[in-house]
């Protein structure tokens, strides 16, 4: 038996009802222990100061008299802009990160990092990937994540001529 197996999955793996399972647990004296809390990366210190939203200068309103209306961002296509981000992937009983470079314009993944660390250096090995297979774009849009705002980060960028760009802190 798996040591978090509770009363729902006793029942179930035995073919008994619930009730049951629950009741013959409690008269054995055996207590289910909880599982754990898992850890979650709180992130680290930014070493640069956060860009402005180069990008949101391309959104317009949908509506100028009714701004509650939302915002078209179809503009921003022309940007010449990529866009960068990362996920936690849970496979085989670990977490593995996923950062991923997309083209704005063609919705293209042009380059990507799969590691078992959640750090600035992955971000910035998928960045390097997508410079060794497409031209550099005019901007690089983030948010504002401490992978992001790495002076390594800053100087590549500096290097091919591009611009820093990063959402607000809670606006994706």
């Amino acid at each position: 038996m798996h040591p978090f197996y509770g009363s729902r999955r006793l029942a179930l793996h035995l073919g008994w009802n619930r009730k049951k399972a629950q009741r013959i647990l409690k008269l054995s004296g055996i207590v289910i222990p909880k599982p754990t809390k898992k850890h979650h990366y709180r992130g680290g210190k930014a070493e640069i100061t956060a860009p402005l939203n180069i990008l949101h200068r391309f959104a317009k309103f949908k509506d100028e008299l009714r701004p509650q209306e939302g915002m078209n961002y179809s503009e921003m296509v022309n940007a010449l802009a990529w866009a960068q981000d990362f996920t936690y992937l849970w496979f085989e009983r670990s977490m593995h990160y996923l950062a991923v470079v997309l083209d704005l314009k063609t919705r293209q993944v042009v380059g990507w990092r799969l590691g078992l660390r959640h750090s600035s250096e992955l971000t910035h090995e998928a960045l390097l990937d997508a410079l060794s297979k497409h031209s550099s774009p005019a901007i690089l849009h983030s948010d504002q994540g401490s992978e992001y705002l790495s002076y390594k980060h800053q100087l590549t960028c500096e290097r091919f001529e591009i611009e820093l760009s990063a959402s607000n802190k809670a606006s994706p």
